[in-house]
């Protein structure tokens, strides 16, 4: 539907709004401004041309879903970061440390594995791990080797940390036979 058209059914509903007039607005951006009012939502979350159109839409869906969007409601997050966030939100999980906006959607996604898993994320949460190296650390601390991490440095290379948490799971695993033994 083009701009006049969504201006026109817009008039037609009785909805007036000067966001829909404006002209800075792409006609897919003045699409989601006219859901948003048809919605009941506050689209001045989001009827800022800062937004690209598919910003916006993750912010609407937000709202549409009862997420406080104004969280991630910032241009400078990527649409797949707003997606993490709200879905996070959605799930009542503590998104404090998924609003760095260097976090890649692979990252924020090991992030919420482990609150979900309801580990010690702050450990790994920082952009300066890469994806391999949060997952190594995830899995450690997953695993139940929160003290015996002595790895967790963004200076350490994945591959070692790898080996690190393969010796961990080696000597738990020679524990469990020792155990095994002594029954």
């Amino acid at each position: 539907m083009n701009k006049s058209m969504i201006k026109f059914q817009a008039r037609r509903r009785g909805i007036t709004s000067p966001y829909l007039e404006d002209p800075r607005f792409s006609e897919e951006q003045v699409t989601l401004i006219y859901e948003g009012l048809i919605a009941g939502v506050d689209v001045s979350i989001y009827a800022d041309p800062k937004f690209r159109s598919d910003q916006m839409k993750e912010i609407l869906d937000g709202l549409k879903r009862g997420v406080d969007a104004s969280i991630y409601a910032d241009p400078e997050f990527r649409p797949d970061q707003m997606s993490m966030i709200k879905n996070a939100l959605l799930n009542k999980l503590d998104i404090t440390l998924l609003l760095n906006k260097k976090l890649s959607y692979e990252q924020m996604d090991l992030i919420i594995d482990g609150l979900i898993a309801g580990v010690d994320v702050s450990i790994y949460a920082d952009p300066q791990f890469d994806e391999e190296q949060m997952y190594y650390l995830y899995r450690a601390l997953v695993a139940g080797f929160e003290s015996q991490i002595d790895w967790a440095d963004p200076a350490i290379p994945a591959k070692e940390m790898a080996k690190r948490f393969s010796k961990l799971l080696e000597e738990k695993r020679e524990a469990l036979k020792d155990l095994d033994t002594i029954e």
